[in-house]
């Protein structure tokens, strides 16, 4: 495995639960390349029959480390399909005097990707240990910055659910619900010169299909290197809620076919969307307030299905969704596969500002729809493991939290000053 390792910087600052700081924050970024140096089985398609034949474009690790002078958080963005988040990882963090609830790990889903099935002897323990000493070589090189955020529209997803004349099946729905809300967080240093652009767009990772045999970070890391380049600093992408999105091209056999499909559409689809909103943030400053939150979600098992884990087991399965503020943005996020239905339901009736959701979160818990989508059946509501209540369950135990953390932030926000 490759091991490259750049130093940026990043702002953000971030307290216990339910505490704020403000004055001057600090952060640092470590990006690390982790491309395997020899075939490895990819993830995301079951069709495929044989390991990797080749890489077509490098993956990474990002981590952020973020500190108001008291606390740490490490946000964490990896070119895989979901981020390897288990006990063990949890009992490392342990060991090295990281509380879990510090910390925030991310997968593009790129579909890809290698897969952490035992075929891979050793990758997911490997990517594991890599994560866990950026967060650490982070959190040494931490420095003074300050931060802006702002949203936007890219054109650059699609519905995915189709209706035919007896089902559902996935395909391009271009009259389905789309989330195209581009969420920017822009990062400079106390000079006004860029340091990172954190990127969260909602797009599943299926531009690439199951015949391609090559490692890449599909259509969401020809962006990031795309406005890379144009800017001269990193690039964290985040997904969104893409449950039900794919990309406006998707499912395609080979990186360029001979209908004159390219991969680098996606610089223009989504890259050139992100550099403009990345010129629209104005509101950069040092003087932050952050915070932090956690919620454990209990949400009804479909019991007829064998469970994916076996803690998940019982009648519910328990999702740990955490919250982040930064002044007036909330950022939630989750381990699933969430529709974008019920994402854009949450950003719609938050009193904050601007909410992000931040998908594929610490983890995988599945698929998460809405109930009409039980009605009108598909792929996603034969894999999921939720009934068609855990819509509604979910809705309720968010918003409740939401409103909860925006008095109790507003009014202790009000307080340091």
């Amino acid at each position: 495995m490759k091991i490259m390792i750049n130093t940026c910087l990043l702002l953000f600052g971030l307290g216990l639960f339910f505490t704020t700081r403000s004055g001057e924050f600090k952060a640092a970024c470590i990006e690390i390349d982790i491309t395997p140096d020899k075939p490895v089985w990819l993830s995301g398609f079951g069709s495929r029959d044989k390991p990797s034949t080749g890489v077509h474009d490098p993956l990474f690790l990002k981590v952020l480390c973020m500190s108001d002078g008291l606390t740490y958080f490490y946000l964490i963005s990896s070119d895989i399909v979901n981020a390897p988040y288990d006990e063990q990882f949890v009992s490392k963090l342990e060991q090295e005097g990281i509380p879990k609830r510090q910390v925030m790990w991310t997968a593009t889903h790129t579909h890809s990707g290698p897969s952490f099935r035992k075929e891979n002897d050793g990758y997911k323990e490997n990517i594991q240990n890599i994560c866990i000493q950026a967060m650490i070589k982070a959190r040494s090189r931490l420095i003074p910055a300050k931060i802006g955020y702002t949203s936007s529209i890219a054109l650059a997803n699609m519905n995915r659910r189709v209706q035919y004349p007896d089902r559902f099946f996935l395909g391009k729905n271009p009259n389905g619900v789309m989330d195209r809300e581009l969420g920017v967080i822009k990062i400079l240093d106390e000079n006004d010169t860029l340091i990172s652009l954190v990127v969260n767009y909602a797009m599943h990772g299926t531009t690439l299909y199951g015949k391609n045999y090559e490692t890449s970070a599909d259509a969401m890391g020809v962006v990031t290197e795309y406005v890379k380049n144009k800017l001269n600093a990193p690039v964290m992408y985040v997904n969104g809620a893409c449950g039900n999105l794919d990309p406006i091209y998707a499912y395609r056999d080979t990186f360029q076919q001979e209908n004159h499909f390219d991969i680098n559409a996606f610089q223009f689809l989504l890259g050139r969307a992100v550099l403009t909103a990345q010129q629209m943030v104005t509101n950069a400053t040092a003087d932050v307030s952050l915070h932090t939150g956690l919620k454990t979600i209990s949400l009804p098992r479909d019991t007829t299905k064998n469970p994916r884990n076996p803690q998940d087991s019982g009648e519910n399965i328990q999702v740990d969704v955490q919250f982040l503020g930064i002044n007036n943005l909330l950022v939630f996020s989750a381990p699933l596969e969430l529709f974008n239905d019920v994402a854009m339901y949450i950003k719609d009736h938050s009193p904050f500002d601007e909410t992000f959701y931040f998908g594929y979160c610490n983890g995988s818990k599945g698929y998460l729809t809405t109930k009409k989508a039980f009605e009108d059946g598909g792929y996603e509501i034969r894999v999921t493991p939720y009934t068609a209540r855990a819509e509604e369950q979910f809705y309720e135990g968010i918003m409740t939290h939401i409103q909860t953390v925006h008095e109790t932030w507003s009014n202790s926000s009000n307080q340091t000053k």
